[in-house]
């Protein structure tokens, strides 16, 4: 169900982080703002980013870094104030580069209540899998020490043959 960016603006706005105070304006005020600017940029987020957001102001979809695993959804109200008021919209480069930190800072938090199991559960069952099955590395990360190969199967079946 799509999500109101004026609603999650609010609820980012109460939150400890969000730093807001009377001189910033009515949260009213900033929240009709992130909307507007969500809104005026949501083609470029859609076509870039998958960040799908409707004429009438819904976000209806964030995009799927890693499959099977989904952003904690209480962090996306400050992520959707993060993202209209900490990415330097002007400049090409600095607004890629702003929109994938506040991505990947999104998808970096887990659920602080299930934080050691979480965290536990998704590095093991999810990043790693992730890494095994897509990780590309340039030739040259095996030359530069970039990643070094500390075993190899093949290697380890001749050795244990023999016992």
């Amino acid at each position: 169900e799509p999500l109101s960016i004026y609603e999650l603006a609010m609820l980012g706005l109460e939150t400890e982080e969000a730093g807001w105070s009377e001189e910033d304006g009515t949260k009213e005020d900033i929240a009709e703002t992130v909307k507007e600017l969500l809104m005026e940029k949501s083609e470029m987020l859609k076509e870039y980013f998958s960040i799908a957001i409707d004429k009438r102001g819904n976000l209806r979809s964030l995009p799927v870094l890693l499959e099977n695993y989904f952003p904690n959804q209480g962090e996306i109200p400050i992520f959707i104030l993060r993202l209209s008021t900490e990415v330097d919209w002007t400049n090409e480069q600095p607004c890629f580069d702003g929109i994938c930190r506040e991505i990947a800072r999104l998808y970096a938090k887990c659920d602080p209540n299930n934080l050691q199991r979480d965290w536990k559960h998704i590095t093991e069952h999810v990043i790693y899998a992730a890494i095994k099955e897509s990780l590309l590395p340039p030739n040259h990360f095996a030359h530069d020490s970039s990643i070094l190969q500390i075993a190899s199967l093949p290697n380890l079946y001749k050795v244990f043959e023999r016992c």
